[in-house]
Parts: structure tokens; sequence; C-alpha cells
């Protein structure tokens, strides 16, 4: 299992928390994101990764810049596991 780690903003921790708990997600991977009122860099695995990308809303203009960037920081996240 490839793991890495990768820094969030409290706010895209926040974000991903909130989304991981509404879509049932074990709670050791819910508690991993929980917000702590400020900037974190985690540990996380590939399969974290996919999971989450999974769990993203679909790409859309209207969406706000932490959803894209919380997408972006983890498509090139999984990018460099695999290389």
């Amino acid at each position: 299992m490839n793991r890495g780690s990768i820094s969030l903003t409290d706010s895209e921790l926040k974000y991903l928390h909130q989304l991981l708990a509404d879509s049932g997600a074990d709670e050791l991977l819910v508690n991993k994101f929980a917000p702590t009122g400020q900037d974190a860099n985690l540990v996380i695995s590939e399969e974290d990764v996919e999971l989450i990308l999974d769990v993203l809303p679909i790409p859309s203009q209207e969406q706000p810049e932490t959803i894209r960037r919380i997408r972006q920081k983890m498509s090139v996240f999984l990018s460099s596991l695999r290389n």
C-alpha cells in the first residue's frame, strides 16, 4: 500500500471531514480529516485518496474553490504515488 504526506488547509479539512462523514466512510478515515483550526500535513494512502476522489461531487463550473483545490491536490498526490 503506497502512502505519502499531503498538506491541507483547515477549510479543506473541514470540507473533507464533513464529506467523508456524510458518505458513511470508515470512522478512522473520517477522524483523520478532523479539522484542527490550522493547516495540517497528513499521511494518507493511495486507497484513501481514491475513496475521496470517488465521493467528491462531479466537477462543475459552479463548485467552490475549496472543492477544486481538493480535487487538484488529490489527483497530483495520487499521480506522485504511482510514479
